[in-house]
């Protein structure tokens, strides 16, 4: 059987799925895939634009918080006939819990790969309902220093080193502190049963002579 892909970029909300501390509560709202917490809710009109003045500051409770991204996938009956149906997000930024038809798929905690997760065993025909849940990463990293004590970083007393995060999200001399949360890369739905491209490698000799 020939693989089929559909990407996953349409008909996406997020809502709170934990409140922080100093947060207003924020209604479901649409959001962007790919995209982020922060971009969302600037769209929605919920935040003010955080490179104006001291913006930023104002919108830590963001990362405090755990968000929610859902939306309803349509499977054909074509789609579950092949031996792998495989749901792919190229990156998710950061601790993410997949659940698909609410059965947990997999927890992640690393925003520099990519991941592949067979979801035919929990797939029906028509639609099917994907939620990640992103955990505040300020709070995890602030528990595992807690624990693990200080480890030597310039990060502004702000401990980016504790999670495979991009470390500018907590800061820096040139960039905003903006911790976010979201898909930020494509995702999509891939059926396959004999054989998958995976990963390409190229090659090259030099012309010794040129």
């Amino acid at each position: 059987m020939l693989a089929s892909a559909a990407r996953l970029d349409q008909g996406w909300s997020l809502e709170q799925a934990r409140r922080g501390t100093d947060a207003p509560a924020v209604p479901t709202i649409p959001a962007t895939v790919p995209g982020c917490v922060h971009t969302d809710l600037l769209a929605a009109g919920l935040i003010p634009d955080p490179f104006v003045g001291t913006n930023e500051a104002d919108l830590a409770w963001i990362a405090d918080c755990d968000w929610r991204y859902s939306c309803d996938v349509d499977v054909a009956t074509d789609q579950l006939a092949h031996a792998h149906l495989d749901l792919t997000f190229a990156g998710l930024d950061t601790l993410a819990s997949i659940s698909w038809n609410g059965e947990l798929v997999a927890d992640t905690a690393n925003m520099h790969r990519r991941y592949r997760f067979d979801v035919g065993p929990l797939a029906r025909a028509g639609r099917n309902r994907l939620e990640i849940v992103f955990s505040s990463a300020t709070r995890y990293c602030e528990r595992t220093r807690d624990a693990e004590g200080d480890w030597p970083s310039s990060s502004f007393s702000r401990p980016f080193n504790y999670l495979r995060k991009m470390a500018c999200s907590w800061g820096w001399d040139w960039g905003p502190w903006l911790t976010t949360a979201g898909v930020w890369r494509p995702a999509a739905l891939e059926a396959w049963t004999y054989g998958r491209l995976g990963d390409i490698r190229p090659h090259v000799t030099v012309d010794d002579d040129n």
